[in-house]
């Protein structure tokens, strides 16, 4: 399975990786939705990462754009900020929200889960 990974912070971008690439997950990573949707243009992406807040395009617009491509991908949002999620599910199905922090095997396991869950 091939994860886009999108935050900005750096650090916190470089654990996820580490942690899914451990579990056997293909990670591609972005510090910003415009090279995640760069990077979209040329692999397949099983499965979206995405930090909420960024700069100049936000996790959601990041989404919404590879969703509208791509209508089955399943979306993983994670934020330090609230998100009306009961909304975003309703637009996207296949989403999950992790607050920040998060210990790395939370989103493991909800990565896990879609991975698992039959496209």
């Amino acid at each position: 399975m091939k994860v886009l990974l999108v935050d900005d912070e750096d650090n916190l971008r470089r654990l996820l990786r580490i942690t899914l690439r451990s579990a056997g997950f293909e990670v591609l990573e972005a510090a910003n939705g415009f090279d995640a949707l760069e990077l979209s243009e040329n692999h397949r992406i099983d499965l979206l990462v995405t930090d909420v807040v960024m700069g100049a395009m936000d996790g959601l617009a990041l989404a919404h754009s590879l969703v509208d491509r791509q209508p089955e991908l399943p979306v993983v949002y994670i934020s330090g900020f609230p998100l009306d999620f009961e909304a975003e599910r309703r637009r996207l199905p296949r989403c999950a929200f992790v607050p920040k922090p998060f210990p790395p095997k939370v989103l493991l396991n909800i990565v896990a889960s879609f991975a698992g869950a039959p496209q």
